[in-house]
């Protein structure tokens, strides 16, 4: 009785979801369907708009979708070049620079964006363009009617909070401004500096005579001053060097002689171009032997204190010459390094050896920085020793 119970229940309940979902179907299919969406012109149109470009009234956040400006922070006395892409070009109508001088209540210019051949230059040529600087703004205005200010987007700046640009009298006056930018307004440097090379043990030749063995040390202090101009920076050293050789006579007995050099030097660096230095040394000491003159020359590409290749000579009375090739390079911000490669006699003024060096420096601060200096002093294909240095210079 009880499974004929349960198999009557069974039934009950499959037969009611079947009716239920008959009725769902029937109320579905009773329901009218939309009608589709009409695809006339009047409609199409708007899409269209929407879908390749913004309406010409677009809001100011989209101006710098069309128009792009660097800015120019210096310039040459009389003359400003602004360049701008500008794109599409049929969605605007004008491109304005606005700009006054620093004095206040100066009165405003207004310069129109042209397309030329290198792309849209705004070309100002205007004796008001002086020392110490202008101010400007520019604005982008879309095609349209009615009042031309109602049209008119920020690009860049505003005339309530303007772009500065420094105005200088010559190349030289805005070469002078970036570095002192650069140093902080440092102009004086002083520096320190300890070097130690060895050039190792050679073996002489029967019957031959010089020096067998040598190596020295030799500390310096410097100050100097930058004028940033055709005279770039003047500096001056004092310095002691103490060493010693071994030398060998006819009678292949060995005696060692000391070696001492006390000097003092003038440096000059001369700026003959944007990319060229020119470095001129003159150095005045005492030997052992006595007083000795030397002096030192050498050409500078690029930035002395970045990525530079210097191509010097120094040389001094009884203590011998260098000849230098060095490649500066500053790709790690202020971890500037370089290589050298030197051909000298120094400080023997005997057989001529190779100097292979690499030194890495750290910038403390805008125009201080702590250096180290490594490498080896090659006499002989099978004799030399190492070379190492380390310098400090502060700023202020």
């Amino acid at each position: 009785m009880n499974t004929m119970t349960r198999t009557l229940s069974f039934v009950a309940l499959v037969t009611t979801a079947l009716l239920f979902a008959r009725t769902q179907a029937h109320a579905q299919d009773a329901t009218p369907a939309a009608p589709p969406a009409e695809t006339t012109s009047e409609t199409t149109a708007p899409q269209m708009m929407e879908t390749t470009a913004p309406p010409v009234t677009e809001t100011p956040r989209g101006a710098s979708l069309y128009v792009a400006h660097a800015p120019v922070s210096e310039t040459r006395s009389g003359e400003l070049t602004l360049t701008f892409a500008v794109t599409p070009v049929d969605r605007v109508d004008a491109v304005l620079v606005r700009w006054r001088a620093r004095t206040a209540g100066a009165q405003v210019h207004e310069s129109i964006v042209t397309r030329h051949a290198d792309g849209w230059i705004a070309e100002i040529r205007d004796a008001e363009l002086a020392p110490p600087g202008i101010v400007y703004w520019v604005v982008r205005r879309d095609p349209g009617e009615g009042d031309p200010r109602a049209r008119e987007h920020a690009v860049f700046a505003s005339a309530a909070e303007p772009h500065d640009v420094v105005v200088y009298d010559s190349e030289v006056d805005a070469y002078e401004r970036r570095m002192l930018v650069r140093r902080e307004g440092r102009r004086y440097r002083a520096g320190a500096s300890f070097e130690y090379v060895s050039l190792g043990q050679r073996t002489l030749p029967a019957g031959v005579s010089g020096p067998r063995a040598a190596s020295y040390w030799r500390t310096a202090a410097s100050f100097g001053y930058s004028f940033f101009g055709v005279v770039d920076a003047i500096r001056f050293e004092l310095g002691v060097l103490r060493g010693e050789q071994q030398l060998v006579g006819f009678d292949t007995t060995p005696t060692t002689q000391a070696i001492g050099f006390n000097w003092g030097s003038g440096e000059l660096l001369f700026r003959v171009h944007a990319l060229v230095r020119i470095r001129s040394r003159l150095i005045f000491g005492v030997s052992q032997r006595g007083f000795e003159l030397g002096g030192a020359l050498g050409v500078v590409l690029g930035d002395p204190d970045g990525t530079s290749l210097e191509l010097g000579g120094e040389g001094v009375t009884g203590l011998g010459v260098t000849g230098r090739l060095r490649l500066g390079w500053a790709t790690v911000p202020r971890v500037p390094m370089g290589a050298t490669i030197e051909l000298t006699t120094f400080p023997t003024d005997d057989v001529a050896g190779v100097r292979l060096l690499f030194d890495a420096a750290y910038e403390i601060y805008p125009g201080a920085l702590i250096r180290v200096t490594g490498g080896y002093r090659g006499w002989t294909s099978v004799a030399g020793g190492p070379s190492l240095a380390a310098d400090l210079v502060i700023a202020f």
